[in-house]
Parts: structure tokens; sequence; C-alpha cells
């Protein structure tokens, strides 16, 4: 069946002109990872470090012997990225480099559960990182059969009093931007929730990426806000108007089982959370 999406708000963004990621990244077509890397680079430049731990990260690298990140990449086992930064931090703070930017950059829900655990401690600490969690919404739950986050990842984080949670779209780059080079000036544990497709999960076609991810914040699926010392909400994109949440979850074949009945559950739960999200903003 073929659908045919609306247009929702495409505007011209503007966007730094200074390049660090390369060519030559192996991230499957259509896949927002790669982008994102490129847009978070822009922000951070490139005095940053990478601790990517095994997921489908770590392919916007390149595959062995080649780079595309341009940027140190360090590759942890599965579940130890966490433990990772805060050792490269102690070691850059040591050595009195600390305008050098330590990134935990991970991606899908199976590694989120695991890498989202393991930091617990180092925000606790307030070790000086930038955790980045790449979330395709495409949840593997054989072990954390209840863990999967999604938007509420940012409110956990937030109410541990971290320094700045931030939530990112690829679909609107200036505003992923800055999130990340606002991230950059601050200090402690600070946390940024990518929102970004994955056509083979979703069972979209590639050319579609950005513009479902354009829907998921349009129809407020996935708000675009930011937390400063778990107390000031800010709301960086408010719809002029929301499209229906249907308008997102149809045209992705992982939601073709789904009945009326439930997608009008869905849209009550999502105008719930809107309305919570920019309460707390006002307040």
């Amino acid at each position: 069946m073929r659908h045919v999406l609306p247009r929702s708000q495409v505007q011209n963004f503007k966007i730094p002109k200074m390049e660090i990621m390369g060519s030559g990244h192996s991230i499957c077509p259509g896949c927002g990872i790669s982008l994102s890397l490129r847009y978070a680079l822009k922000g951070l430049g490139r005095k940053t470090i990478l601790v990517v731990p095994a997921c489908c990260c770590s392919n916007a690298d390149g595959s062995l012997l080649y780079t595309a990140a341009n940027v140190p990449v360090f590759y942890a086992a599965y579940g130890t990225a966490a433990f990772a930064v805060s050792g490269i931090r102690a070691a850059l703070d040591f050595q009195g480099k600390t305008d050098v930017q330590v990134v935990l950059w991970a991606a899908d829900s199976n590694n989120r559960n695991f890498e989202f655990w393991t930091m617990n401690g180092a925000d606790r600490r307030e070790e000086n990182f930038i955790c980045v969690c790449c979330d395709d919404q495409a949840a593997i739950k054989a072990r954390f059969p209840k863990s999967d986050f999604r938007g509420g990842l940012v409110e956990i984080m937030a109410a541990r009093g971290i320094s700045y949670a931030a939530t990112a779209s690829v679909a609107y780059p200036d505003d992923f931007i800055d999130k990340f080079h606002k991230a950059k000036r601050i200090n402690g544990t600070r946390l940024i929730h990518i929102h970004l497709p994955c056509p083979p999960l979703w069972k979209i076609s590639a050319n579609l990426s950005i513009q479902m991810a354009r829907l998921a914040v349009q129809t407020r699926l996935f708000p675009l806000y930011e937390v400063e010392n778990g107390e000031k909400y800010t709301v960086n994109v408010i719809p002029d108007r929301g499209f229906p949440v249907e308008e997102f979850l149809r045209p992705q074949g992982r939601f073709q089982h789904l009945t009326n009945m439930q997608t009008e559950v869905i849209q009550k739960d999502v105008e719930r959370n809107w309305k919570s999200l920019l309460n707390r903003a006002a307040e």
C-alpha cells in the first residue's frame, strides 16, 4: 500500500559549514546515526573523544583501518562504555585537558538499557561527560522487558538533577547542533536523547527517514525540549498545529497491526504528555 505523507512544515536551516566527519561510514541507507554524528561534531568541535559500545553506532566510524569520524574513537565492550568514559575523563583531567569533550555514544534500545544502568554511578559523582542515546524506538526487550525509556529517559535523568538533559531530532539540525554546542559549555553529566529513524526496523523507504523524523515532532510523539539542573524546562519546538499521531504511525509497516481504538489511546496519551510538558515549562 502506498502512503502519501503530509507536508510537515519544511523549512530552511542554518547549518555550520565546518565539516569534521568525512565519508566512508558503513551505516545503512536512511539511518540517522551517521547524520546525527555529523551534526553532533559540528556542535562539539574537534576536541572530542567518542566512546562507543557494541551497537549500530560502531559502524558510523567506518570499517577496520578506515575512519569517518575524524576524532578519536574508543570502542568499548558491551555494557562497559560508562566505565571507559570515567577512565578517559579522569586521565584527561589529570593532564589538565579539561577542554576535551568525552562523549558516550550509544545506540539501539538494548544497549541503551545496559549503558544507562552502568552510568548511574558516574552521574551521581557528577563526572564531566556527555551521554548520547541514539533511539530508533525499536526495542528488543529480551533482557529488560520493562525498561524501554523512550521519551521518559530525559525525565529520569532530569529527576536525578544532572546538569543538562535534552531531546534532539535529525529532522531539526539547527536545534540539534545548538544543543550539542550548549552541552559543550556546561560542566557535569549531560544527556542528549536523539530520535532517529531506522528504515529496516520501521519498515519504511530510506528516502522517507527525515520526513518521518519530522512527523514524530509535529505529532508531538517526540517533543524537543531541554532541562537544566533538573528544574528549568524549555520547549524548543512548538508545532503550529499538531498532526494526528496516525500520520506518523500509518506509513510504518511495524504499526500496521494497530486498530483505530489503539491509535486513539496513543493519541490521548500524547496529548496528555504534551500538556504536562507545557505546564512544566510554564512554571
